[in-house]
């Protein structure tokens, strides 16, 4: 199957490569619609080049009502501390 579009075409490896993200991370932005696959092939996602940079650059936006963090989002020494200060 070819798939036809003007962009570079990345695999989810690739596009959480480019994102920065674990490769597991990927299908939790896809369900939650932050970031559009272009296709899907097989079970394996298809992203063009030009929405990893939108949802980067969403991603990277401050105060944005649209992307929420997970846990997985946070580095886990800043975790760490967040619960040690609800202690106090």
């Amino acid at each position: 199957m070819a798939i036809r579009t003007d962009d570079i075409v990345l695999s989810s490896r690739e596009a959480a490569e480019f994102l920065g993200l674990a490769t597991a991370s990927i299908p939790v932005y896809v369900e939650r619609k932050l970031l559009i696959p272009h296709s899907r092939v097989g079970r394996a996602f298809v992203f063009t080049k030009t929405e990893c940079e939108r949802f980067k650059k969403l991603k990277r936006s401050r105060g944005n009502p649209n992307f929420t963090k997970t846990a997985a989002d946070v580095p886990a020494s800043r975790r760490r501390k967040a619960k040690t200060a609800a202690k106090a």
